[in-house]
């Protein structure tokens, strides 16, 4: 496609993204917007705008703040900057400003990304739905990490590809950048980098192309990451102490609360709050050594259950529509109103995005095969495409292996919506062309 097509087609989506989220951030009417999550992140981003110090107390004195590590600090430092910016009278409507523009920018981005396995219509098609989706759209209008998440893991995965496919060192350096601030927003984040470099290297050997300076570069892409998991620790063994609440202690109360069968302990009146009513709870959810031995005994009580629940139910939750901690729906924390309860056209697409879902959902996983297909396809050619198709497959697999051990919960699948709609929608178009081309062989078949 020409460039400036291209740059049209690219100003039309941000613009239309930007129109629907801005509109939408005005028009709806958080019940509470800073509550559970939101609370904290809010706290730890104006204790460091109003006294430096990263805690999630609340205390009018910086002397008076113990600072912890158990949320990243990612969003918390965009919450700070929207201080910065805006004061304590309107940071909020700053912040909420900042995430639309970025969401918008993320339909670009995966215009970009969809374009190294996509045509371009399809990858226009990719683009729009991002820009549509009514789950992407609502989370510009909560103080939640997803929409930067989101917004960080498409720029380093597409980054990183570029960095393949162009063989641009600085690209490498800048994904690894990307990444970095990505694990700080969301610490699950972590082993992606060491992952899609190992995936690199292997198809580099495999293929043997170019070997020596591009693993030397997927090193130096691999050492740049590593300074900001390695600063994050040092930090937290420097200044944080040993009683205050770190991120460890969060990672196994996810695990505990990812092990009730269908979010369930006994009865169905605390269904996706399962650890309100178990009275083990407080016990498992301090200690791993406790966790495993009260598991295991439940676990031999009902073994085809939880191997189920871990293996099918799970990983389909965590790509599923509802939200199901929260309001529902498409919404996590209650709404008076919204732009999808004030216009019916906006909730016709809502509808509409949440009709196809289940269609999607089947249409991803068998990208997601494919995908895998052409990875381990033999022949030399086209190594860069593979370590594409290899990079953006990977990204929906391990967070499903992740939250087959975490608790599964759909909200935090948001962030690689993106990912699910180029994947999904490269199935569609095989299945496309593989109809098209039967027919097209059915009749020539009939014409002789």
């Amino acid at each position: 496609m020409k460039p400036r097509p291209l740059v049209l087609i690219c100003l039309l989506i941000f613009l239309g993204a930007f129109l629907i989220r801005y509109v939408y951030v005005m028009e709806t009417e958080v019940v509470n917007p800073v509550q559970a999550d939101a609370k904290q992140y809010f706290s730890y981003g104006y204790n460091l705008f109003q006294h430096g110090v990263y805690s999630k107390q609340r205390a009018e004195d910086a002397s008076a703040l113990t600072p912890d590590s158990f949320r990243s600090p990612g969003y918390p430092l965009l919450i700070a900057a929207s201080f910065s910016l805006g004061g304590e009278k309107h940071f909020y409507p700053v912040l909420l400003f900042i995430q639309v523009f970025l969401s918008s920018i993320t339909a670009v981005l995966t215009l970009w990304l969809a374009w190294r396995v996509l045509a371009p219509t399809w990858a226009v098609v990719s683009a729009v739905l991002v820009a549509l989706s009514p789950h992407l759209v609502v989370m510009c209008g909560y103080m939640l990490t997803e929409t930067l998440f989101s917004f960080l893991i498409v720029s380093a995965l597409l980054l990183y590809t570029e960095a393949h496919v162009q063989k641009k060192f600085y690209l490498f350096i800048i994904s690894s950048v990307f990444w970095g601030f990505a694990y700080l927003t969301n610490e699950t984040a972590l082993f992606i980098p060491f992952c899609l470099a190992l995936i690199s290297c292997f198809l580099i050997r495999r293929e043997k192309f170019s070997a020596n300076i591009d693993y030397r570069w997927v090193a130096v892409f691999v050492v740049f990451f590593a300074v900001f998991p390695i600063s994050w620790t040092a930090r937290n063994h420097m200044i944080v102490p040993d009683n205050a609440p770190q991120g460890s202690s969060r990672a196994l109360n996810t695990i505990t609360h990812g092990s009730y069968i269908d979010f369930i302990y006994e009865s169905e009146e605390y269904k996706y709050f399962p650890y309100y009513e178990d009275p083990m709870q407080p016990d498992i959810s301090n200690s791993y050594s406790k966790f495993l031995e009260v598991f295991w005994l439940r676990f031999k009580e009902r073994p085809g259950e939880y191997i189920a629940w871990y293996l099918v139910k799970k990983p389909y939750y965590f790509w599923s529509w509802d939200i199901l901690q929260g309001q529902g729906d498409i919404y996590v924390y209650p709404v008076k109103t919204s732009l999808y309860t004030q216009n019916r056209l906006a909730d016709a697409a809502r509808g509409f995005f949440r009709f196809i879902h289940p269609v999607l959902m089947i249409f991803f996983l068998g990208g997601l095969i494919y995908l895998l297909g052409k990875v381990f396809a033999s022949g030399k050619s086209g190594m860069q495409q593979k370590i594409v198709f290899a990079s953006l497959g990977w990204i929906p697999v391990y967070y499903t292996l992740l939250y087959m051990v975490f608790a599964s919960w759909p909200r935090y699948a948001l962030p690689l919506r993106p990912v699910f709609f180029i994947i999904a929608v490269l199935a569609l178009t095989r299945l496309f062309f593989f109809c098209k081309s039967r027919l097209e062989s059915a009749g020539h078949i009939g014409n002789i």
